[in-house]
């Protein structure tokens, strides 16, 4: 082989072999992303849960949660920021959750109140079975 024959090869293989990955990537999304795998817990009887306050602090993987026991049944939302990933915290006075890193708000729905954020809280699907509560990380909006 021709040393210039060579190096056309090495070019031809430079460009093929990334739009390769792309060609595969998108005809098989799933073959090259690593998709978290679902976790859930046990958060405990809901009687016991709810017996002095009408919210509780859990988690599932690495998502630490709230779950709020409401008139219309229970609901979730990853405590996690939307806009840096900070743990924000649930003011139980003004019912409202703060971010501690960049002033952010949200209300008790996980509605954006105040920037940076833009993005409202991620409701996380929780459950009940027989009185006990369930929660896991899978995310519903």
């Amino acid at each position: 082989m021709l040393r210039r024959q060579v190096l056309q090869r090495i070019v031809d293989l430079c460009i093929a072999a990334p739009l390769a990955w792309l060609g595969l990537n998108a005809l098989v999304p799933t073959l090259f992303r690593h998709s978290e795998p679902n976790h859930a817990v046990i958060v405990g009887k809901r009687e016991e849960l709810f017996r002095d306050s009408k919210h509780v602090v859990s988690q599932v993987a690495d998502i630490p949660a709230i779950i709020f026991d409401r008139a219309d049944g229970i609901v979730a939302y990853s405590l996690l920021c939307t806009h840096a990933q900070c743990v924000v915290h649930f003011d139980e006075k003004e019912h409202q959750f703060l971010c501690p890193c960049h002033g952010g708000a949200f209300d008790e729905h996980g509605n954006v109140t105040a920037a940076p954020p833009t993005k409202p809280l991620q409701r996380l699907f929780v459950s009940e079975h027989k009185g006990v509560v369930y929660l896991a990380n899978r995310v519903l909006s």
